[in-house]
């Protein structure tokens, strides 16, 4: 426990000598978080430790768009930078359906769920609150609500960077809570840091991100680096491709409980590959189709996926996000 207070002072103490140099991103920029259905939005964003699922990229959007994001894959999700104070909170509503259910790189149900999140946001403060929803009982759980988590959050931007583009922190308080099986419900810290524009050739662009979340209830740690590589499929970005990279690593007491027991010290334990179309048919609506194969690099985590009736040395998921941005 004594970690906690090193890890909030470190965070709280970035965030607010860092203040000086915040700044409201241009209102011509959207960006996308790889596995995580994006917001079609203006202004950029940070990103924060949700489900996931996803990369942040900036590319040209009408300025009348609403703001608001969706991330329904267990990965750091992308988060809109702070605008000035107008206390008009921008909403966001999102569903997916999945074949199955991973989060945080590793496989908590191998059978099709969905996954529901609300978000309310203003000045760059978000609280939102995501549930799945397990169609068998192969969970083994009591309940067919699988988990839940409520988040509340604050994310900030920096503009002048050069050629990183904007760059995006964000810091995220997180309780999971799980029906059935309360004697896991915990709390967690999370920090992360995105880069929205890496490298950009013609039409393609590139960004990144790196986060790390401490659940302070187990006493444990894993972070994530992703990269997302982007192509407009439209001249007005309504259409686009994505295909993201995400690594994810763990720390010896999350992996001891992750694998039970099999794998005992850090280890980078899963490695993911995700494709997706996200398609805006009309102001404030997106729907993406997704493709995911994942695999653990780790023998010691391969060896335990095998041993794990919800994973295995690689797996393959599909699914469908929509959400709605007000």
């Amino acid at each position: 426990m004594r970690r906690i207070p090193v890890f909030l002072a470190v965070a709280l103490g970035f965030l607010f000598l860092s203040r000086g140099l915040w700044g409201q991103s241009p209102e011509a920029r959207r960006y996308f978080l790889g596995g995580a259905s994006p917001s079609p939005s203006p202004g950029g964003g940070g990103v924060t430790l949700v489900p996931g699922a996803p990369v942040p990229l900036y590319l040209p959007a009408p300025a009348s768009s609403p703001k608001g994001e969706f991330a329904p894959s267990g990965r750091p999700a992308p988060r809109l930078s702070p605008r000035p104070p107008s206390f008009l909170p921008q909403y966001s509503l999102g569903g997916s359906l999945a074949s199955r259910y991973d989060r945080e790189g590793w496989g908590r149900n191998s059978s099709p769920v969905a996954i529901l999140q609300a978000e309310l946001q203003e000045s760059g403060l978000y609280l939102g609150l995501m549930g799945t929803y397990n169609f068998s009982d192969s969970a083994g759980r009591e309940r067919h609500f699988q988990d839940s988590r409520l988040y509340l959050g604050y994310s900030m931007a920096f503009q002048d960077t050069g050629r990183l583009g904007p760059v995006y922190v964000d810091f995220c308080w997180t309780y999971h809570a799980y029906p059935g099986s309360s004697r896991e419900n915990a709390g967690s810290l999370s920090l992360a840091l995105h880069g929205g524009e890496l490298w950009r050739w013609k039409r393609l662009a590139l960004a990144g991100t790196l986060s790390v979340e401490h659940n302070y209830g187990k006493n444990e740690t894993f972070a994530v680096g992703e990269a997302t590589l982007r192509l407009p499929l439209r001249e007005d970005h309504s259409l686009a491709w994505e295909n993201s990279l995400a690594l994810f690593w763990g720390d010896s007491r999350r992996m001891r409980r992750m694998t039970e027991g099999e794998c005992r010290e850090n280890a980078l334990y899963t490695l993911s590959l995700r494709s997706e179309l996200p398609w805006r048919p009309r102001q404030g609506w997106e729907i993406t189709p997704f493709l995911e194969a994942s695999f653990h690099p780790d023998g010691r985590a391969r060896e335990a996926a095998r041993a794990s009736r919800h994973n295995a040395a690689a797996t393959l998921a599909v699914g469908l996000q929509v959400s709605r941005h007000f």
